[in-house]
C-alpha cells in the first residue's frame, strides 16, 4: 500500500423494511460482571489525556512507525498494541483501563500508519457473531436469497439506559437491525419479526454445535487469530444469547419499522 486518503462520495440510500433489537442495559450489566461483554463503543477511561500526553512526549511527537513529526494543525494517533476493545473495560463496572492504558501498551502513530495498523486487527464480539449468525439463517427461513438480508450492528458508549431512565426510551443501547436489502421490502422482515425468539434459538443451535474453537465462518463469522487481539467471540455469542433466551428477552426492545439506510459507496 503506498498511501491512504479519505474518499468523499455522496450517500446512497434504500428506504425499505426491517426490524432490529435492543440488548437491555440489565442484559449489559449481567454481561458485564461475568466478564463476557465486549460490545460497548471504546471509552478509554479516566486517565486517557493524560496517558495520551506522556505517549506524545515520550514519542518525541513523531510517528513510531514512519517518522514522520506531527503536522501544526493536528495530533497523532495513540494506538492501542493490544486493542483496547479485548480488556473488556465497562464503564461502572471495572477498571481494566488502567491495564489497557499503561504505557508499554501505547505507541504514537500517524493517520496513515494508525489506519495499516487497525486494518490489520479486527476483533469480533458477541453482537458481530449474533449478526453474522442471524444474517445466515434467515435465508434459510425465508427460502430467499442471502443477499435479500442485510445486517447491521450498532455498539452503545458503556451501559445503556432503560425505559423511564435519563435519557429516553432504547437511548444508547446496543442494537442489531435485520433489514431487506430490497427497496420498499417484500414482507421478509415482517415474517422474520414474528419468528425472532426462533431465529435466536436457532442460532444458538448453530454456534454451540460448530466445533471451531473461537469463531468461524460457519458460525460467527471469521475471527482474528493474534495473541494480543484473540477474542472468544464463539463463546462471546453463546453467553449473550444464553442471557436474551433465558429471561431477558423481555427485556430486550424489538422494533419492526420501515428503516432508511444511507450508505457510502
Amino acid at each position: 500500500m503506498i498511501d491512504a486518503y479519505p474518499l468523499d462520495y455522496p450517500p446512497s440510500i434504500l428506504e425499505t423494511a426491517g426490524y432490529w433489537f435492543t440488548i437491555s442495559a440489565e442484559s449489559q450489566r449481567i454481561l458485564a460482571e461475568n466478564g463476557a461483554w465486549f460490545d460497548a463503543i471504546n471509552d478509554y477511561g479516566p486517565n486517557w489525556q493524560e496517558q495520551r500526553q506522556k505517549v506524545r512526549q515520550r514519542d518525541g511527537c513523531r510517528c513510531t512507525q514512519c517518522g514522520a513529526k506531527e503536522p501544526p494543525d493536528r495530533e497523532h494517533d495513540v494506538h492501542h498494541l493490544r486493542p483496547f476493545r479485548t480488556f473488556g473495560y465497562v464503564r461502572g463496572i471495572n477498571e481494566f483501563y488502567l491495564q489497557a492504558n499503561v504505557l508499554s501498551n501505547l505507541t504514537l502513530v500517524c493517520r496513515n500508519c494508525h489506519r495499516r495498523l487497525e486494518s490489520g486487527v479486527r476483533t469480533r464480539g458477541a453482537l458481530d457473531g449474533l449478526g453474522y449468525a442471524i444474517n445466515n439463517i434467515a435465508p434459510i427461513y425465508l427460502m430467499c436469497d442471502p443477499g435479500d438480508i442485510g445486517v447491521y450492528v450498532e455498539r452503545a458508549e458503556g451501559i445503556g439506559k432503560e425505559e423511564g431512565e435519563k435519557g429516553g426510551e432504547g437511548e444508547n443501547l446496543p442494537t442489531i437491525y435485520i433489514y431487506e436489502r430490497i427497496a420498499a421490502g417484500l414482507g421478509f422482515a415482517l415474517r422474520l419479526y414474528e419468528l425472532h425468539e426462533e431465529l435466536l434459538r436457532a442460532a444458538h443451535e448453530l454456534i454451540a454445535a460448530c466445533p471451531c474453537q473461537n469463531g468461524c465462518p460457519a458460525c460467527v463469522g471469521p475471527v482474528v487469530e493474534h495473541p494480543l487481539a484473540q477474542l472468544e467471540t464463539k463463546r462471546l455469542t453463546t453467553t449473550l444469547l444464553d442471557v436474551l433466551l433465558t429471561g431477558h428477552v423481555a427485556d430486550t426492545t424489538i422494533t419492526l419499522r420501515n428503516v432508511e439506510f444511507r450508505a457510502r459507496s
